[in-house]
């Protein structure tokens, strides 16, 4: 029941992504480098709404038991992902563009945006 929690918790997050959001890591890459494909399908734009769809008449055929372990599996899920991604937005954009840089081993072009910076933010709450 867990896997199935997890994956729900993917797929309805991975449906929830806008055009634009691919838009944004599609300038990133130079010019000739489709590096959005999966993005691209994993979206409301490709074939995760219809697995959401497909996940949630499965689960519904499942007994009260099982359908309670599922909806307990996600709200875990997400709990995790929320984490990692409230650890992410303590980062400048200037910090993940350079972790970006450091996996892929070339330098990308920045692209300034409109969010607030590292500073104007404030220092990062030390654990």
């Amino acid at each position: 029941m867990g896997c199935i929690g997890y994956s729900y918790c993917l797929e309805r997050i991975a449906a929830l992504k806008q055009k634009t959001d691919i838009e944004r890591v599609q300038a990133l890459c130079p010019d000739g480098v489709d590096a959005t494909r999966f993005l691209r399908s994993h979206s409301g734009l490709g074939s995760e709404a219809t697995h959401v769809k497909d996940t949630i008449e499965f689960v519904a055929s499942l007994p009260a038991n099982d359908r309670i372990r599922v909806v307990q599996e996600t709200y875990e899920s997400a709990l995790i992902m929320a984490e990692g991604y409230n650890h992410e937005l303590l980062k400048s954009e200037a910090e993940m563009i350079e972790e970006l840089q450091q996996a892929v081993g070339e330098v990308l072009p920045y692209l300034h945006s409109s969010s607030p910076s590292h500073e104007e933010r404030g220092a990062r709450p030390t654990a």
